[in-house]
C-alpha cells in the first residue's frame, strides 16, 4: 500500500503544473483498496431503488423551491410502498453523507448509493493529495487569488460519468 501511495504521490507531482497551469480536471484511478468509505444505513439493500428514491426527493424538492407543482411526501410513500419513517431515513442517511465533515481529512465531493444500498461518501488519500497540491500550487505560483479544487469518486462501472 505504502508503494502504492509513492507512486501516486509521483503522478501528482509530475502532473499538477499542467492541471494549475492549463487544464480545469485531472483523472487518476486509484485501487479500490485505497478507497475509504464511510455508511450511512437506509434501511433499504436494493440500490436502484435508493436511487430512484433520492432522485425523486432531490427533484421535489427543487420544484418546490422554483414554485413548481411537485410530489409529495405521501406521493412518494405510496408509490414506493414504505413508511414516513423509511423516508425520512433514507434523505437522512444522504443528508449525514453530505454534511460529514472529514476533520482534518479531505473527503469526495460527491455522495454515492452503494452497491448494499446505504449511502456513503468516500476518502482517498490521492484525492486529497491532489486537493493539497492544487491550494499549494497558486501560492508557489503567486496567484492573487486563492484556488482549490476537489476531488470526485466513481466506480469502474460508472465511469467518467459517474464523477460529473
Amino acid at each position: 500500500m505504502e508503494y502504492d501511495m509513492i507512486r501516486y504521490c509521483k503522478k501528482l507531482q509530475r502532473d499538477l503544473t499542467n492541471l494549475v497551469t492549463g487544464m480545469d480536471e485531472y483523472q487518476l484511478q486509484s485501487p479500490e483498496k485505497l478507497l475509504r468509505w464511510k455508511e450511512f444505513e437506509t434501511g433499504f439493500t436494493d440500490k436502484p431503488f435508493v436511487d430512484r428514491l433520492l432522485k425523486d426527493v432531490a427533484k421535489a424538492k427543487k420544484d418546490k423551491k422554483n414554485g413548481e407543482e411537485y410530489k409529495s411526501a405521501n406521493e412518494m410513500l405510496t408509490e414506493y410502498e414504505i413508511s414516513m419513517n423509511d423516508l425520512k431515513k433514507v434523505i437522512k442517511a444522504e443528508s449525514d453523507a453530505e454534511s460529514l465533515d472529514g476533520g482534518k481529512f479531505i473527503l469526495s465531493g460527491n455522495i454515492k448509493v452503494l452497491e448494499n444500498g446505504n449511502v456513503g461518501r468516500c476518502y482517498s488519500r490521492a484525492g486529497e493529495m491532489m486537493v493539497q497540491c492544487i491550494e499549494d500550487a497558486y501560492k508557489e505560483l503567486g496567484f492573487n487569488v486563492p484556488i482549490t479544487g476537489e476531488y470526485l469518486v466513481a466506480s469502474s462501472e460508472e465511469g467518467w460519468a459517474g464523477a460529473h
